[in-house]
């Protein structure tokens, strides 16, 4: 835990953090006026999801240029395929929400966290009982129209593309669909990474 300005940057958790650092933490976070978490990949290995750049990572058995918004745009049907591939990996099996996204979802609901931001796309988090994680990398659990911005499940989606549909498009416009997710080579979502910077400038404790 160090200070910065006037409020507190906590590092949690840490193999290193003994029950008095513990204590003092859970006490500034209790008399805090404004909590902000952002989160990553690592909250949610525990659930099973790999993360992307360890030795391990996804990022080691795919390549990141055929996930870039450049591929999507020259080759939606190759794009979607890969696509397929790697949501497998991603969210294979039975997915659920592990300690860490409870512990978040407990301590907004006893209005001790007032901001969670995420770069997550599992959905992991809104399934734990967070009511409105900022997603700055978007929705994995989402397609979205590129053309009129309709908004769809991703299974019923991710069906028509192993049944042969690629590139899924919109059943409202016919436009192409794309993972209403962040790709290589995409700007941040302005709204979300202006609600991020507001809510991050204005805590006095942060947790990462």
């Amino acid at each position: 835990m160090r200070s910065r300005h006037s409020g507190f940057v906590l590092a949690v958790p840490t193999a290193g953090m003994d029950s008095q650092d513990l204590s003092s933490a859970a006490e500034t976070i209790r008399h805090a006026d404004s909590v902000v978490a952002m989160t990553g990949a690592g909250v949610s290995t525990a659930s099973g999801i790999p993360d992307f750049r360890s030795e391990d990572g996804l990022w080691n058995r795919y390549d990141p240029n055929d996930f870039h918004v450049s591929r999507f745009r020259a080759d939606p049907e190759g794009f979607w395929r890969d696509r397929v591939e790697i949501v497998k990996d991603l969210f294979g099996g039975d997915i659920e929400p592990n300690a860490a996204h409870h512990a978040l979802a407990d301590l907004e609901g006893a209005r001790h966290l007032d901001t969670l931001i995420t770069q997550n796309v599992d959905g992991l988090h809104q399934a734990a009982g967070s009511e409105d994680p900022i997603e700055i990398h978007g929705n994995g659990q989402r397609t979205v129209c590129t053309d009129c911005d309709s908004r769809f499940d991703i299974d019923p989606v991710m069906d028509r593309v192993t049944d042969g549909e690629t590139p899924p498009t919109c059943t409202h416009c016919g436009g192409v669909l794309k993972p209403d997710v962040i790709l290589f080579g995409e700007p941040l979502p302005e709204n979300e990474l202006r609600r991020a910077q507001a809510a991050s400038r204005n805590a006095d404790v942060f947790l990462a």
